[in-house]
């Protein structure tokens, strides 16, 4: 697993051992009601609360904090004359204040004493970024020729697309699509009791893999809670999951992000289903757009409309390249628990080191090979687009390393592509698979461009198995009574 953060490296490092040498200097005394407070505060004391002030007059005014030899110093203020020296009625001298933030002896300040003062208080003490740097660089910045960074293998090529056994938890999935996160949660040992699809193709090449699920293909909004409780033999409360991939087109940041874009409200049949289910869990997918830039406030009234439909809800950007998948795919994942388990939603950490794409040559046909016209238009499109100063290009796929997003729609002189040599492919549909991480052996209904738009739409399956093992583990695992219901699932 990647820890994006550093460790502790140390001890802390006390107030006296900072300022060996420089002990004997001090900055400016203290005076009037300062002074009168500092006389009663002990070593290590603040008045943040107004505790000494209120002894000495009565009421609460100033921050003041004593300094303490023998502790760590505290958060140095951007206010001057805050801190005093423990054996002294003196605040600590530029040099000392210095150690205490880690800025070097030679390092100087312009200005008085308090404009120092105040850039030291504003800083981020150097020693601290400089660990934080080094662990950025060297979790994901080295260079392979300093450190060994083995590909991450492709697990799921040959994994089963209906795995055999007992299952954890039951899904009812919405938006499915052509079933990546289906595919993900059977792999999680969760078991789909119904998926909802109104889009033809995607319905085909759905039942053309996961057999024995019921699929409704049907506009969401004509689908009625009571219809899918018979359907599962449930009742409200009993489902573990309720899955959702609202059409993302109108958040996207491929698109113009419409605040009217009626795909926008799809979230809100979602949310009409949600409430009737009264899952224990749910989970909803979207594209990063709906949390950047004047769509902030839509994700708000998403947000609000979750949690007043009784759950606790988080949600996290996350990338599915840390999660097993060869593809940077940013996506929005809420995750929600319903209020009367008192459980709180929490998101995984990345798992691996990011997974890089594998190239398969022999399993392309004429299909994906441009002709020397189309490489032509395709270069001097994005030369075009590249005097803009924007990214409307064509994106070479690099063996070795993350695919970029797949979108949804195929246009042959902006899609990502392999170039070796002078020849342009696209990929083949064994490798879209790969970059999506679906087995070889998932099917795709209808022609390539139809394969490339189920791609573009769909949750990779690495990406959601590891996000329902993390919900199986760390949320519904914690219910007494799931406990007891799964122990016998077959």
């Amino acid at each position: 697993m990647v820890n994006f953060h550093p460790k502790a490296q140390m001890k802390p490092i006390i107030f006296e051992k900072a300022i060996e040498g420089v002990r004997h200097q001090v900055g400016p005394a203290i005076t009037g009601q300062a002074l009168r407070i500092a006389r009663v505060m002990p070593p290590g004391a603040c008045n943040g609360s107004g505790k000494f002030s209120r002894q000495v007059l009565g009421r609460k005014v100033c921050y003041l904090t004593r300094l303490h030899y023998k502790k760590v110093a505290p958060t140095l203020t951007k206010s001057p004359r805050a801190h005093i020296l423990l054996d002294s009625n003196c605040c600590p001298s530029l040099a000392q204040a210095k150690r205490i933030a880690s800025f070097p002896d030679a390092f100087c300040f312009v200005g008085s004493w308090d404009q120092g003062w105040e850039r030291i208080g504003n800083s981020v003490p150097p020693r601290f970024m400089e660990a934080i740097a080094s662990h950025v660089y060297a979790t994901f910045l080295c260079p392979s020729d300093t450190k060994e960074q083995p590909n991450m293998p492709l697990d799921f090529i040959d994994k089963p697309i209906n795995p055999s056994g007992p299952y954890k938890f039951t899904v009812i999935t919405t938006f499915a699509g052509c079933g990546g996160s289906s595919l993900g949660y059977k792999w999680a040992r969760g078991k789909i009791l119904a998926a909802v699809e109104w889009d033809d193709n995607a319905v085909a090449t759905y039942r053309l893999n996961h057999h024995g699920t019921p699929v409704i293909h049907r506009d969401i909004a004509k689908v009625t809670v009571e219809e899918l409780l018979d359907l599962t033999g449930l009742r409200p409360g009993e489902l573990d999951i309720f899955d959702g991939s609202p059409p993302c087109q109108g958040f996207s940041t491929a698109g113009k992000r419409q605040l009217d874009d009626p795909r926008n409200s799809l979230f809100k049949e979602y949310v009409r289903l949600l409430r009737g289910l009264q899952p224990k869990v749910f989970v909803m997918e979207n594209v990063s757009g709906m949390v950047k830039g004047h769509m902030k406030h839509v994700f708000a009234i998403v947000m609000r409309e979750l949690k007043a439909s009784g759950y606790q809800v988080k949600c996290q950007l996350m990338n599915a390249k840390y999660f097993g998948v060869p593809q940077s795919r940013e996506r929005v994942i809420f995750i929600g628990v319903r209020n009367d388990l008192n459980i709180e939603p929490s998101h995984l950490l990345a798992q691996t080191k990011v997974t890089g794409i594998e190239s398969a040559p022999k399993t392309r046909t004429q299909e994906q090979r441009y002709t020397e016209h189309e490489i032509a238009m395709s270069i001097a499109h994005r030369k075009r687009h590249e005097a803009k100063g924007n990214g409307f290009g064509f994106t070479v796929l690099q063996p070795g390393k993350p695919s970029c997003t797949f979108p949804k729609t195929l246009i042959k002189f902006t899609s990502p592509r392999f170039v070796e040599g002078k020849e342009h492919w696209l990929p083949s549909t064994i490798e879209m698979n790969r970059i999506a991480s679906f087995p070889d052996r998932f099917q795709f209904a209808g022609s390539y461009k139809d394969q490339w738009a189920r791609i573009g739409n769909s949750v990779p399956p690495r990406f959601m198995e590891a996000i329902a093992s993390h919900i199986y583990t760390n949320i519904l695992s914690k219910i007494p009574e799931h406990a007891e219901e799964t122990s016998h699932a077959q």
